[in-house]
């Protein structure tokens, strides 16, 4: 397509539509097409559930010397996976959800190592 082409195609855009055009191309959304909070909430109970067994596996199978990174690593792999799993059942966006899962995750842990730490002592 031309430039010129181009142009008169997002001209035309603008005039019957900016906002949604701005939101569509900016953030690839459109206006009044939002995600059911039912859903949402019932693929994260799904996937939250699913994805506590890799932990669960990892504690239980790996030998004692190599429990704790294992567990630290199969959390990380399983919150990547609930975050992926429930983005994609609740039609939103699976990086986002992905990352944020991740990053929650390890410190939801660090959180809890710490806490246990001086709860310990």
């Amino acid at each position: 397509m031309t430039r010129k082409t181009a142009d008169k195609i997002a001209a035309d855009l603008m005039k019957k539509k900016p906002l949604e055009t701005i939101i569509n191309i900016k953030y690839d959304l459109q206006l009044g097409h939002y995600m059911n909070p039912w859903d949402a909430a019932f693929s994260s109970l799904f996937s939250a559930a699913a994805g506590g067994i890799f932990p669960l596996v990892a504690m239980t199978l790996t030998p004692v010397a190599y429990q704790w990174q294992a567990t630290i690593l199969a959390v990380c792999l399983s919150v990547a996976l609930t975050g992926f799993m429930s983005a994609k059942l609740g039609n939103g966006l699976v990086k986002t959800a992905m990352i944020r899962n991740v990053l929650v995750g390890i410190i939801t842990m660090i959180i809890h190592y710490s806490l246990g730490i001086l709860l310990q002592a």
